[in-house]
C-alpha cells in the first residue's frame, strides 16, 4: 500500500517541470492514476485537464507521499520549517521510500516464487523454518507505515527481527500466515497477533532457569504456577518500556495461555472473552514448543503433532482442547 498526499494545481504556481509524478486519485473508484511522470513538462493542455478534474470535484491532484520533501522544496515551502522539523520530515520520508521499495519488491517475487505449502512442507521435513520466515518477513514489509503505532511497529519487528530460524519467528512466521488463511486480512489484526507473537513471552526471562530447562510435563505444581506468571511479568515489562500496543494486542499478550473452556492460564477465561488471534497464538505456540520437545521432552516432526492435535489423541502434555473456531482448521496449518 503506496501513501500520498493531495495538492491544490495553484500550489505548482508557474512551476511546469519538476522532479515528482503528479497522480489523479479517483475517489467513486479509489483508485490512484499516474497523470504526469517526474521531469515531464506540464503543457497547457495537461494543465486544463487537472484544472477542471479539480473544479468539478471529480478527482484529486496527489504526490506520493514519500516525494513530500522533493515537492516542498521545489515550490519553496520546505524554508517555512525549523531544521527539526524539516529533519523529522525526512526521516519519515526514508522510512516511506524503504516501504515503497519493499512493496514493489514483494510484487515483482510474487510473480515467481513458489506456493507457501510448497515451502512450509520443505521446512517441516528438513526442520529449517527460515524460508518460511523470510517469507512472513516479506510480507509483513509491505505493512502501511502510517496507520497506527502497532502496525509500525509490527513491520519494524519483521524488518529486524524476522531474519533468523529460532521458536519465535516461527511462532510469528506460522501465526500471521495461518491467521490470513483463516481469512484475517485486517491489517490491524494481522499487527496486533504479530507484535503479540514477539513480546508474549519476554516475561520468561524471569523465570528460574531450573523451569525452563525442564520439560513442562516434568516441572511441579508450583514451579507451573511460577511459569504461568511470565504472562503479568511480559504485559509489565512492556508498560515499563513504555512500548505503544494497541488494547486488542495486550489482550492477546494477557490470553496467550487461556483455553476456550475456562481452563487455561493464568485467569481461566472462557471462549467468550478470547478473540480469534488470542486461540490462534495460543495453537501455533502449543504445536511449535511441543513439536521441539519443551513440553515433554521429546522432539516430533511438526506435521505428526498437528494430526495427533486434530485426532485429540490421548498424549501427555498435549492441548487438543480448542474452539470451533479453530478445530475445523487444524490441519490446514501445514497446508497454507
Amino acid at each position: 500500500m503506496i501513501a500520498y498526499f493531495y495538492i491544490k494545481l495553484k500550489s505548482l504556481k508557474d512551476i511546469r517541470t519538476f522532479p515528482f509524478t503528479l497522480y489523479v486519485y479517483k475517489e467513486k473508484e479509489n483508485l490512484y492514476t499516474e497523470y504526469l511522470k517526474a521531469n515531464t513538462p506540464l503543457t497547457q493542455d495537461s494543465y486544463n485537464l487537472l484544472k477542471y478534474i479539480e473544479d468539478n470535484k471529480t478527482g484529486k491532484i496527489a504526490i506520493k507521499l514519500s516525494q513530500r520533501m522533493t515537492y516542498l522544496a521545489t515550490v519553496g515551502e520546505l524554508s517555512e520549517y525549523t531544521p527539526q522539523e524539516a529533519n523529522q520530515i525526512r526521516e519519515k520520508i526514508n522510512i516511506l521510500k524503504e516501504h515503497e521499495k519493499a512493496v514493489e519488491t514483494n510484487q515483482k517475487e510474487a510473480r515467481t516464487r513458489l506456493p507457501l505449502r510448497s515451502v512450509l512442507t520443505k521446512a517441516i521435513d528438513q526442520d529449517d523454518f527460515l524460508p518460511i520466515i523470510l517469507r512472513a518477513q516479506k510480507e509483513i514489509s509491505t505493512f502501511p507505515v502510517n496507520l497506527s503505532h502497532t502496525i509500525s511497529l509490527a513491520r519494524h519487528f519483521a524488518m529486524t527481527h524476522l531474519d533468523k530460524d529460532n521458536l519465535t519467528n516461527r511462532i510469528v512466521a506460522l501465526s500471521f500466515f495461518f491467521a490470513k488463511k483463516l481469512g484475517i486480512e485486517d491489517y490491524k489484526k494481522q499487527a496486533d497477533l504479530i507484535c503479540a507473537s514477539f513480546l508474549a513471552n519476554i516475561g520468561l526471562t524471569s523465570i528460574s532457569p531450573n523451569i525452563m530447562h525442564e520439560s513442562f510435563e516434568e516441572v511441579t505444581s508450583d514451579q507451573r504456577e511460577q511459569y504461568y506468571k511470565h504472562v503479568k511479568v511480559s504485559r509489565m515489562l512492556i508498560e515499563k518500556s513504555g512500548v505503544q500496543l494497541s488494547e486488542e494486542c495486550k489482550a492477546i499478550i494477557d490470553h496467550h495461555h487461556e483455553k476456550h473452556d475456562g481452563s487455561g492460564m493464568p485467569g481461566q477465561i472462557s471462549q467468550a472473552g478470547l478473540s480469534l488471534e488470542s486461540e490462534i497464538l495460543e495453537f501455533i505456540s502449543h504445536i511449535l514448543e511441543f513439536s521441539t520437545g519443551l513440553i515433554n521432552g521429546e522432539k516430533s516432526p511438526l506435521s505428526s503433532v498437528v494430526y495427533m492435535v486434530d485426532a485429540q489423541a490421548g498424549v501427555g502434555g498435549l492441548n487438543t482442547n480448542y474452539s470451533d473456531k479453530i478445530k475445523p482448521h487444524i490441519t490446514s496449518v501445514l497446508s497454507l
